[in-house]
């Protein structure tokens, strides 16, 4: 039996099958082969696939009217989708400045300075069509006095060439005003289409096309307490209205227009389409519904009436600052589809997802049947999801960069799009030279400074597709004034134990500025770090962003994150300074309650003072934000297991309400996997969960001292509780409250050694309190009137400015004289700051890295020898010197 290939397939069959297909197949086919290529290039199969499929788009209209060809019409539809589908446009510039602008059936329309330009993006025209509305209302012999005054104009609708506008006037009620902007073939012909002074500009709204305008407020108080639509109609051609009264839309629910509501002229009928369904803020039927009203332009009192079916409230709550809900036209059929995106958390639970229903055809074909009738798995499919792609990309050329990626000193972006492009409108108060001198922006030129300091400029760059950037992993975001550390220490230790791979910021740093990274519970390797901080710092200074130094190292950590595809990110970033927070607890605890989210799971540590829980619920309830109070004993009622691991590891009370918050924290939907128990990983609570918190370390060889020191951080007034008198080295930073901090960690009778700690790398900000300040805070804290005289001589104060290494020897001395007739030395204890912490085991490092290199040399030193010896065949005899290293 010959074989049978394509070329011996039938061009009828060829012919319906190119008829069945949408413009990606059908391109996709022709790449197949020279012979498919050959054939599909033919406008007699291309004819069929553009009247199915995009016969309402710009395309299908051009090749309709024979101005290009149906496959060049397949061939553009092709290269506009996959260039919005793969984030790789093939167009991105700066088209103009103004202080607002519409974007409308491929038409960019702004405002400059009194003056209305619009520039047809889709047709790539070069001139923009300019008209001044001053000039036209001048013009206008049926303009009222008042326009002699000041009025402020703003742009409402674009379509079809006229624009319309509202025009505020201070002290009067605004008037609407509709021009039309069309390039004119004589000067007699007027441009002002309407103009009406209105009772309420109150969520005032316009749509029209090239024949009727209709334009609506939300003002009519009805009977039931709500403010109703009311819907004016004006035909532009007769210039009279379309009915003698206006229409009021009784009962129909959604003020916020496209939030709750959407309105859109289409194929001579008005739409109006609400997601709401009632006033009342509760609902009663569990059904959601999409509420639909249109009529006939002509015949406006015709209203019919129509209900769809939106949602089932049990599929879970609504993040409604999230919703958008448009009318858009089909490219097949020019049926209107009701678009509404959507935030969702499904079945209530903790995931989030972005949805898109657009209607019951929504994004499939209908599935198609074998020969039982059965539908046949995935024929219902018309694309496969490419995933999200980001443009432009971090090793983009700067000047692109600069344009598409506004610094955040210019302060809003905002956008808007259609189905092949996009404009990126970002928001600058900076003086700009605009060059009118050009073609394609008018004639003139112009220098914006001082003139346009009462109004903002927009910088608008236009390009084909663009995709938001998104973290992709999770985060969690640990605030307060103690504990962050001890808790980011504890989560990691235990989602690495988990598997779970994870990542850690927090700060401040300790000897080197990556130390505050971790991967896995490992410090960053240094070669990543200084990589990706350089890449950080190069955007920062081609952008003109003006990052501080935390904000440069913050954005390195989530880019390390990004990076190693972590699973978790943890991050304990916030402000610990009474100055900038408040000078009472619930004010502290309002502006750390700002990492609140709705729908985002919060774990409160329930050892806080009542005032303190109190605000925090009341926060919770605000912002929608579920919250979980823990405390050690409701921890351990729920795992009898950590009672256990409290007791081996003689956890203290306040690391205890740590480990309770880091577990309620494990608990929470998708950080650990569902099939492994939680109480397994429970031995893998370290004792200390961080450098510098409560730590034990030999200074040895820095000193010559036998017993462990206490190292600690306690830079506040509740972290210096936990710790007993002893001996003391401490330093503070500028900013704390070394009063009050001192009084709760200094009691009469330690000794105390005063220094500073050194300037912190990458942090220049941050400065030490001058010893000799501090030594007076501190000999008030370590005297007191009421006690003996040998307890008094026993309280010892000495100002060591930066030398670290004289105060603790100073400390290990002294300390020694509390031994009693054991000899052994007293509590050493080194605090005050994380800084001074720092210090100390940055001069360990130091000579530890000193001994390693002598031991280094010594061992190389026995390699030469041996290999010497190798080489004379030189040997020992077992009496021989045994050399020990």
């Amino acid at each position: 039996m010959p074989t049978t290939t394509i070329g011996d397939i039938p061009f009828d069959l060829w012919y319906q099958i190119a008829s069945c297909l949408d413009p990606q197949d059908y391109i996709n086919l022709s790449f197949v082969n020279r012979q498919l290529y050959s054939l599909l290039k033919s406008d007699l199969t291309a004819r069929k696939t553009v009247q199915l499929c995009i016969s309402h788009t710009r395309e299908g209209k051009l090749a309709s009217k024979g101005k290009i060809t149906y496959i060049e019409a397949l061939r553009r539809v092709y290269d506009v989708r996959e260039a919005v589908a793969t984030a790789q446009p093939y167009l991105a510039c700066m088209v103009a400045y103004g202080e607002s602008f519409l974007f409308n059936q491929g038409v960019l329309c702004y405002l400059d300075e009194g003056e209305i330009r619009t520039l047809d993006v889709h047709g790539a025209a070069r001139q923009e069509q300019v008209v001044n509305v001053g000039a036209v209302l001048l013009g206008a012999w049926r303009v009222p006095p008042d326009f002699n005054q000041g009025v402020q104009f703003s742009l409402l609708n674009y379509s079809h060439g006229i624009v319309a506008g509202l025009c505020e006037i201070t002290g009067l009620q605004p008037w609407l005003i509709v021009l039309d902007i069309r390039e004119k073939s004589t000067t007699d012909n007027r441009r002002l289409l309407f103009l009406k002074q209105l009772e309420s500009s109150r969520r005032i709204f316009v749509r029209h096309n090239d024949l009727v305008l209709f334009y609506g407020t939300h003002s009519r108080f009805a009977e039931h307490g709500h403010h109703e639509w009311i819907i004016h109609g004006w035909d532009l051609v007769e210039r009279r209205p379309l009915a003698e009264r206006p229409v009021q839309l009784e009962n129909f629910v959604g003020s916020e227009i496209g939030s709750s509501i959407c309105f859109e002229l289409h194929d001579n009928h008005f739409y109006a389409v609400s997601n709401a369904s009632r006033f009342e803020d509760e609902e009663i039927d569990w059904t959601s519904y999409y509420i639909c009203i249109r009529f006939p332009v002509q015949t406006p009192h015709n209203v019919e009436w129509r209900a769809l079916w939106r949602r089932q409230h049990r599929e879970g709550p609504i993040h409604d600052m999230w919703t958008n809900i448009s009318l858009q036209s089909d490219d097949a059929t020019n049926q209107l589809l009701i678009i509404e995106s959507r935030r969702e958390w499904s079945g209530a639970g903790s995931s989030r997802k972005r949805r898109f229903p657009i209607g019951e055809d929504g994004l499939l074909h209908p599935p198609e049947l074998d020969n039982q009738k059965e539908p046949i798995p995935n024929s219902d499919e018309r694309f496969e999801s490419r995933g999200i792609k980001l443009w432009p990309p971090l090793n983009s050329h700067p000047e692109l960069l600069s344009l598409l990626c506004p610094p955040e000193r210019c302060g809003d972006v905002d956008a808007t799009s259609d189905e092949r492009s996009m404009v990126v409108v970002e928001e600058s108060y900076l003086p700009v030279e605009i060059d009118r001198g050009d073609t394609r922006l008018g004639k003139g030129k112009r220098k914006a400074s001082t003139e346009i300091e009462n109004y903002s400029q927009w910088h608008v760059p236009f390009t084909l597709a663009f995709m938001p950037s998104s973290l992709p992993w999770r985060a969690i975001h640990i605030a307060g004034t103690n504990g962050k550390g001890s808790i980011t220490g504890y989560l990691s230790a235990l989602l690495t134990a988990a598997g779970v791979r994870c990542g850690s910021f927090t700060s401040p740093h300790l000897i080197d500025r990556w130390d505050c990274i971790t991967i896995d519970n490992c410090v960053v390797h240094e070669p990543l770090f200084r990589q990706i901080e350089h890449n950080v710092k190069l955007r920062n200074q081609s952008l003109g962003i003006g990052a501080t130094e935390f904000e440069l190292l913050t954005t390195t950590a989530f880019e390390i994150f990004t990076h190693e595809n972590v699973d978790v990110g943890i991050v304990e970033i916030g402000h610990d300074h009474q100055a900038i927070l408040g000078n009472t607890l619930q004010e502290i605890a309002r502006e750390k309650a700002g990492i609140m989210k709705p729908g985002t799971p919060c774990v409160i540590d329930g050892t806080n003072e009542p005032a303190v829980l109190t605000t925090l619920e009341g926060i919770g309830w605000e912002t929608q934000t579920p919250f979980i109070i823990t405390s050690p004993d409701s921890i351990m009622e729920e795992f009898t297991e950590l009672a256990k691991i409290f007791k081996c590891l003689n956890i203290e009370p306040h690391q205890k309400a740590n480990i309770a918050c880091a577990v309620a924290a494990l608990q929470q939907k998708g950080i650990l996997p569902s099939s492994l128990p939680l109480p397994s990983l429970f031995q893998h609570i370290p004792k200390t969960p961080r450098l510098g918190r409560l730590q034990e370390l030999s200074l040895n060889p820095l000193i010559s001292r036998s017993q462990p020191i206490l190292l600690d951080g306690a830079h506040n007034p509740q972290s210096a509780r936990v710790l007993c008198s002893v001996t003391w080295v401490i330093a503070a930073s500028q900013g704390k409250n070394t009063q009050e901090l001192f009084n709760c960690m200094l009691k009469p009778g330690d000794n105390v050694a005063v220094v500073q700690f050194g300037p912190v790398d990458g942090m220049p900000w941050v400065r030490s309190v001058e010893s000799a300040e501090l030594l007076s805070v501190v000999s008030s804290c370590t005297s007191s009137s009421s006690d003996s005289d040998s307890t008094r001589e026993l309280a010892q104060s000495k100002d060591f400015g930066g030398d670290i290494v004289s105060a603790l020897e100073w400390a290990d001395e002294v300390s020694k004289q509390g031994g009693g007739e054991s000899g052994e030395s007293g509590p050493l204890v080194v605090a005050g700051s994380l800084y001074l912490v720092a210090d100390v085991l940055r001069l360990l490092q130091e000579i530890n890295n000193k001994k390693a290199n002598v031991q280094g040399n010594t061992v190389t030193q026995l390699l030469h020898l041996f290999w010497e010896l190798i080489a004379h065949r030189i040997t020992f005899s077992p009496d021989s010197e045994v050399i020990q290293i």
